[in-house]
């Protein structure tokens, strides 16, 4: 009998010795945990940002408010961030579940580089030491590949009246809610893709072959976005076949699509704005989730490529998360206290009726004057008074562009509604001249109106002899 109890014994203590089948490899555990937390973090993201595009265009907020900082979006965001980073405290954390406290997995184990990686220019790179780090990290490449989306598909809309308009209103909303889906969608099924490679059950590159099916599902997901814009914005036939399709100069989309890997090209149709939705989703979702699983994906170099396309800045990431920046401007044109010299352009429009809707290019030398900032915020729209007597909605809507993609400013961009028409002289711009600059002459800009994008007050006759002058003063 003491013989069985002495066996017992040397049982028990072996078996305590060591872990019971099944047990979770902690290493697995918190790579598991980045990449399924980085997924959840996306699509509290998209859902906030999107949400709040979408209160702007319904006019339950405010048409200038930037949905980058926006109150909601910026609580939503920040709780996601918060989220991720307990999860991690929790699977990578060691011992008490905390980052920072000596017990961490070594971000070495886990394949992170000890640097966080760019993203299209956002200010992302910081040292990766512990678990916080990452989770500071891959919210800075998460918020970036969002807000670089949002800015794709919302920034350059028109207005659009909502009663004279529904064709092109239902458009421009189907634009912004198939294309924020299509990237979630790329986003879950490339997480899941690595997810499974994690896991030990397959040993392939994602999505091909990936896990057999994240191929299949990019490309469902393109697909399905296709279809329900060009049902939207193809015309009658809803094929985006360019015949009756909606013009792209009246819904307000980027002249050409960001070069993100293989992406790039003109946007010239629905079509084209399909074709590049779907190619800069999978790319930019790659890129964010071969960060969360860097064992055994590598960040391609050329997700940290700044794209000038982008002039949206980021919203704030969580707690002790940097903010994401755009692509800094180099400022060739110093100049004083703002205000201290400055030049006045006026725009006119010349057209043999009145205007309803248009979009003006104000070209400007950024060598001799310049705007304060780039984008859309109030500091441009500040320097922008409306000489219509309150015709002209929301002073056009500027938005400060570098057309050249040299990093500095040099375009303004208007986007006009008027519902009861405008004509004559309809803008003032205060520019600041640069330090020694000779003033400039009306001849130093040049105004376009788009082509096409002239209608008249009922929102469809087109009027297509609408052009714009500039005035100089001093």
């Amino acid at each position: 009998m003491r013989l069985l109890v002495l066996l017992l014994c040397v049982v028990f203590l072996m078996l305590g010795s060591v872990p019971p089948a099944g047990a979770a490899d902690p290493i697995l555990a918190c790579q598991r945990a980045l990449l399924a937390g980085s997924q959840k973090l996306a699509h509290a993201t998209l859902a906030a940002t999107a949400g709040c595009e979408a209160r702007k265009r319904s006019g339950k907020l405010p048409v200038d408010t930037d949905c980058a900082n926006e109150a909601a979006t910026v609580a939503a965001r920040t709780k996601a961030g918060a989220d991720l980073a307990k999860a991690l405290a929790k699977r990578c954390g060691g011992a008490d579940h905390a980052c920072g406290t000596g017990d961490d997995l070594a971000v070495a184990t886990l394949g992170w580089p000890g640097t966080c990686p760019g993203f299209e220019g956002a200010a992302c790179a910081a040292a990766v030491g512990d678990c916080a780090a990452m989770a500071t990290c891959e919210s800075c490449v998460d918020g970036a590949a969002t807000d670089r989306t949002r800015t794709l598909l919302f920034d350059s809309l028109l207005p659009s009246d909502p009663k004279l308009q529904k064709a092109l209103r239902k458009c421009q909303s189907t634009i912004g809610k198939e294309g924020a889906k299509l990237l979630d969608a790329d986003w879950k099924a490339l997480a899941k893709c690595w997810d499974t490679r994690l896991a030990g059950k397959h040993a392939n590159p994602c999505p091909d072959p990936g896990d057999g099916k994240a191929a299949k599902a990019l490309a469902d997901a393109a697909a399905a976005a296709q279809t329900k814009i060009c049902k939207a914005c193809g015309g009658k036939d809803g094929t985006c076949d360019g015949v009756d399709d909606i013009a792209v100069a009246a819904i307000g989309v980027a002249p050409t699509c960001p070069n993100v890997g293989a992406c790039g090209g003109p946007i010239a149709t629905a079509g084209d704005l399909a074709a590049c939705l779907a190619c800069t989703s999978a790319e930019r979702a790659g890129c964010a989730a071969a960060l969360a699983a860097p064992s055994v994906a590598a960040y391609p170099p050329g997700c940290a490529v700044p794209q000038p396309t982008s002039t949206a800045t980021p919203g704030p990431a969580p707690t002790a998360t940097p903010s994401p920046a755009s692509t800094p401007l180099t400022v060739g044109c110093p100049v004083g206290s703002p205000g201290s010299a400055e030049t006045s352009v006026t725009i006119s429009l010349d057209s043999a009726s009145v205007v309803g809707a248009a979009s003006l290019l104000l070209d400007y030398p950024p060598d001799r004057v310049r705007l304060p900032s780039i984008g859309g915020g109030t500091d441009v729209r500040a320097r922008v008074t409306d000489l219509t007597s309150g015709n002209l909605f929301d002073k056009g809507e500027p938005n400060n562009q570098d057309s050249n993609s040299d990093h500095e400013a040099d375009r303004l961009r208007l986007t006009l509604i008027a519902t009861s028409g405008v004509s004559g002289t309809i803008l003032r711009v205060d520019f600041d001249r640069c330090d020694g600059a000779s003033p400039t002459a009306a001849a130093d800009y040049s105004c376009t109106v788009e082509p096409g994008s002239a209608v008249a007050p009922d929102g469809v006759t087109p009027i297509p002899a609408a052009a714009c002058h500039v005035g100089v003063s001093p």
